[in-house]
């Protein structure tokens, strides 16, 4: 049987991540304009206060036990950072191998990315219903 190929616009754009340092290693591919991005964002960062909070409570435990919450914790928010952009490459293009809960610059790695995307997605946001107003617009009776 010969092999099907569907070419369809699926609206993920190429984003490089820190591209002076990776070069071109380091791409991830979202939909700004997906609009599930913040419902699915609003459901994970829930999870991701959660996971932080655990992670805060073992900070007084055997260092055997922090290292295993640190690396489930780390696994967790990642399966949640590639949930909110609909993507499972997400986490591992931006992070590497580094946990997502690691210090830089006085913040979570997760924090960082998460200010460096955010003003990108709300942008693209406004652009595309400005967009999709202009097009209902054409369709009501006034």
């Amino acid at each position: 049987m010969a092999e099907l190929n569907l070419n369809i616009n699926d609206g993920k754009e190429k984003i490089y991540v820190n591209k002076e340092k990776y070069g071109e290693d380091r791409v991830i591919y979202i939909n700004l304009d997906d609009n599930g991005i913040f419902e699915r964002l609003k459901k994970a960062n829930e999870k991701i206060k959660a996971y932080c909070t655990e992670l805060s409570a073992t900070a007084e435990t055997d260092t055997r036990d922090i290292i295993d919450v640190f690396a489930e914790t780390d696994s967790k928010i990642r399966e949640q950072i590639n949930y909110i952009f609909d993507n499972e490459k997400v986490s591992d293009m931006v992070f590497g191998s580094t946990y997502c809960t690691a210090d830089v610059g006085g913040k979570m790695y997760i924090e960082e990315f998460m200010e460096a995307i955010m003003p990108l997605i709300e942008e693209k946001f406004r652009i595309s219903a400005k967009k999709t107003i202009k097009k209902i617009d054409k369709y009501l009776i006034k």
